[in-house]
């Protein structure tokens, strides 16, 4: 099965594309491009150049990901105006940034949860003191 357009009938920047995303592509889908770029006169360099700056770039955004942390001003937001957003929002946990963030995930549940005890603590509080409150008269 020929892919569509045929490789021949693709630009010379297609075929680039092509082969620096060969785990995306049959091989011999692959080894026909490769053969059609270097027709064209097109640099095996150039295209190993660019898998090494994509793959360089990919690294640093999964360090960038699995490093990222929330600031202190951050974490008492979340403690304290978290439930109240969830409440409003109908949304649980707003500070869940997805796939990759581990470490924001990981604080955004556990301040979330503080935040949601924080609160209970509270409600609980209110109620004893109320309770008590109403023995005294």
């Amino acid at each position: 099965m020929q892919p569509i357009p045929p490789i021949k009938e693709r630009s010379l920047e297609d075929l680039s594309h092509i082969l620096e995303t060969a785990e995306d592509w049959r091989p011999d889908v692959l080894a026909e491009a490769k053969a059609e770029y270097l027709l064209r006169g097109g640099s095996l360099k150039k295209v190993d150049s660019k898998i090494k700056i994509r793959q360089n770039f990919e690294r640093r955004q999964q360090h960038i990901m699995t490093t990222a942390s929330y600031s202190t001003k951050e974490k008492l937001w979340i403690v304290f105006a978290g439930p109240i957003q969830a409440v409003i929002f109908r949304d649980f946990f707003p500070y869940w940034k997805g796939h990759g963030y581990t470490r924001l995930n990981k604080q955004g549940v556990f301040y979330g949860l503080l935040g949601y005890g924080f609160y209970m603590a509270v409600a609980y509080l209110y109620h004893l003191i109320s309770q008590s409150s109403s023995f005294v008269d």
